[in-house]
């Protein structure tokens, strides 16, 4: 086998699929990625047994066709570090031999058959969608996940696969819940309460391999295993499991006031009182006035005490006053999420019990306020 490689578009590519490559295992053969090159094209496989990925490389020329098994780490090293342009990977039958520019390299390479074969899933239901709605609906649930919780079913973020023009994603982590809702379009025959499980670090690798936002992706999950397929990658991925809440009841349709607010503004009054938060006393209280200001205010013994204010335009009773608490670290977790310019705000009147609610179209982020002292 000998493949030349335009370098940079081999690095990038290759660094996409280590992300799956463990660095430790029972397994020595998962520490590489599987090269493979024909007349039509060179692609990449890499596996941990719980997530597999198989992508199409861009940028290569097959001289002499062929499969082999890179160690997965040092390869990339020799990407990052060569300067050259472009770079050839030889099988010598005793290893492998990597050329760039001046420099030669020589790597130990291990019986391709023994690499484990990718599953895969045909037939049965999928979802379409274009790559960018999916990576909105990973980058708008998945930080409310909790992979620490001893509830397993909270490790991952969940797809309804039960509606025919839509894919929602919802993640909680009993605190706090997410919820994003984007077109899409199913094919076969739907099965209603479908809720697979995807771990957080599937979505991760996904979100790195998902490419050009106008590219249509597919989604389709067994028993045991969610796939996502693209014009040029495909991935598996082992769910979670257990069972997901029953989060459609936790969501209320509407509270008792709504506000609109300036995103740019509210972040920079939480970011400011979340100066005096801490450890032992994260919660920022906010105060909403019916005459058109909400206010910020945290304190803690060890960093002191801070409030800031901003207006909006009110159309509530201009003599409400409303309190609640939230934890600080889930509204800066929404905010560095969110990218639209007001934000809509509904809460109830003083009650510790509801949720506010943080709502922006077909995404909603539930937060539990905390209990007043």
């Amino acid at each position: 086998m000998k493949i030349r490689f335009n370098r940079e578009s081999l690095l990038k590519q290759f660094s996409s699929v280590m992300t799956v490559v463990p660095t430790r295992s029972p397994q020595p053969v998962l520490k590489s990625v599987r090269l493979s090159g024909t007349e039509t094209g060179v692609t990449l496989e890499a596996t941990d047994l719980e997530i597999g990925i198989h992508t199409t490389l861009t940028g290569a020329v097959v001289e002499d066709p062929g499969a082999v098994l890179v160690p997965a780490q040092s390869f990339r090293q020799i990407l990052s570090e060569s300067g050259a342009a472009e770079l050839t990977i030889i099988d010598t039958g005793k290893g492998l031999e990597v050329v760039a520019d001046r420099a030669k390299f020589k790597l130990p390479s291990a019986d391709v058959n023994s690499y484990p074969a990718l599953r895969s899933h045909v037939g049965g239901v999928h979802h379409e969608l274009r790559s960018g709605a999916l990576a909105t609906l990973i980058r708008q649930t998945s930080f409310a996940t909790d992979p620490t919780s001893s509830r397993y079913a909270l490790a991952g973020v969940a797809f309804d696969l039960g509606e025919a023009n839509y894919l929602t994603a919802v993640a909680t982590d009993g605190r706090r819940l997410s919820m994003s809702k984007l077109p899409a379009t199913a094919t076969g025959k739907i099965e209603p309460n479908r809720q697979p499980i995807v771990p957080d670090r599937a979505l991760k690798v996904i979100e790195r391999v998902l490419g050009d936002p106008e590219n249509m992706v597919r989604i389709s999950a067994t028993e045991n295993e969610v796939f996502v397929t693209g014009d040029s990658f495909r991935l598996s991925a082992r769910l979670v499991e257990g069972r997901f809440p029953k989060w459609r009841e936790v969501i209320p349709v509407r509270q008792a006031h709504r506000i609109n607010v300036n995103r740019e503004q509210f972040a920079a009054i939480v970011r400011q009182a979340s100066i005096f938060t801490s450890a032992e006393s994260r919660g920022i209280d906010f105060t909403v006035s019916g005459v058109g200001d909400l206010t910020a205010r945290a304190a803690s013994s060890d960093a002191g005490e801070g409030s800031a204010a901003m207006p909006f335009a009110s159309e509530l009773n201009p003599d409400i006053e409303v309190k609640f608490s939230l934890d600080g670290r889930y509204v800066l977790d929404y905010l560095g999420v969110c990218r639209a310019d007001v934000i809509v705000l509904d809460f109830l009147d003083d009650n510790s019990n509801s949720m506010v609610r943080f709502d922006d179209g077909e995404w909603v982020y539930l937060v539990m306020p905390m209990a007043k002292d």
